[in-house]
């Protein structure tokens, strides 16, 4: 990996960061039900990936 491609921490940090400021500086004129929209996306950017457990038989379109 070079310096020039950012890896998926570095992006879903900035994702987060961006979260923060914009709940930061917006939070007074929101809808209670959009800051939880974005509450609830910054948590599912922070909480660690499943556990890769053994391969699944691919089921639907991909079968």
């Amino acid at each position: 990996m070079t310096a020039h491609e950012p890896n998926d921490t570095t992006n879903t940090l900035r994702t987060v960061e961006f979260i923060d400021a914009w709940l930061n500086e917006n939070a007074m004129w929101i809808d209670s039900r959009v800051m939880d929209f974005a509450l609830d996306v910054r948590t599912l950017l922070v909480t660690e990936p499943a556990t890769h457990g053994p391969e699944r038989e691919p089921v639907g379109v991909d079968a």
